[in-house]
C-alpha cells in the first residue's frame, strides 16, 4: 500500500489517520517543516529528502553558506526527532563553493 498526504490535509485529520504504519511508503507533498512538525517522534525508519541545493539556479536564488544554513537547521532539528533510532536519512544535495571552498 502507499499514501500520499498533502500538508493541508495533516490538519483535517490526526496523524494516526493520515499515515498507515503499516504502509510501505508515504509520499508527503507541501511544506517539510509544516509536515514533520507534525510526526510523531522516532516515526520513520527511512527519510529520502533533497532540499534546496542553493547554488543559484535559475529556479531558486544562491545565498551565502550562513543564511542557507541558518534556513535549513530547522528541518534538520525535526528530521533527528522524526527519524528512529535504528532509521536511515538519505540527504541528496549538489557541492556548495563559496570562494573557491567547497563545502
Amino acid at each position: 500500500m502507499r499514501g500520499s498526504v498533502k500538508a493541508g490535509e495533516l490538519w483535517t485529520h490526526e496523524v494516526a489517520s493520515s499515515f498507515n504504519p503499516e504502509a510501505e511508503a508515504v509520499i508527503a507533498h507541501g511544506d517539510c517543516l509544516e509536515i514533520l512538525r507534525a510526526l510523531p517522534d522516532s516515526f520513520a525508519k527511512l527519510i529520502i529528502t533533497s532540499p534546496p541545493y542553493n547554488v543559484g539556479k535559475v529556479y531558486e536564488k544562491a545565498t551565502k553558506l550562513t543564511q542557507y544554513l541558518a534556513s535549513i537547521n530547522p528541518v534538520v532539528d525535526e528530521l533527528v526527532r522524526v527519524i528512529s533510532p535504528e532509521g536511515s536519512l538519505c540527504w541528496q544535495v549538489g557541492n556548495y563553493v563559496e570562494n573557491g571552498e567547497v563545502f
